[in-house]
């Protein structure tokens, strides 16, 4: 049994999964994403199509992301081509996310960069991990 940690990407925010859970093979972990996945669409379809869950391994390295949109049971019922597109600017919008919040802690990297440099103190956390440069 390996244990497999989900971490949810809405918008700028990552939520951690502090505890994981365990799982016989991968494709069980992978399994319960979907259904994870699923469970939180309902009744927000829509809002959540640009979210993403991260399914790590025991080391925390990424084994797979899962987007929203590829799972949407809404979707299903139009054309390929209409579902694609969805998809498709849903993974646009998840990605434009990334970047932001990686823009955003690189900022807070400088800034920390500038107070050192200055004798000054700063102290910043981004997402629950401390800043340093």
């Amino acid at each position: 049994m390996k244990r497999y940690f989900f971490h949810l990407k809405k918008g700028h925010e990552t939520i951690i999964d502090p505890r994981g859970e365990t799982f016989a093979s991968k494709q069980d972990a992978y399994d319960h994403g979907v259904a994870v996945i699923q469970e939180l669409m309902r009744y927000r379809e829509l809002a959540s199509r640009s979210w993403q869950l991260e399914i790590c391994d025991e080391d925390r390295c990424v084994q797979c992301r899962l987007l929203f949109a590829s799972y949407d049971p809404a979707l299903e019922k139009v054309p390929p081509q209409v579902r694609r597109t969805v998809e498709i600017v849903s993974h646009s919008r998840a990605s434009l996310s990334d970047t932001i919040a990686a823009l955003n802690r690189s900022l807070l990297e400088v800034k920390a960069t500038l107070a050192r440099a200055n004798n000054m103190p700063f102290l910043a956390t981004y997402e629950g991990q401390r800043v340093e440069q």
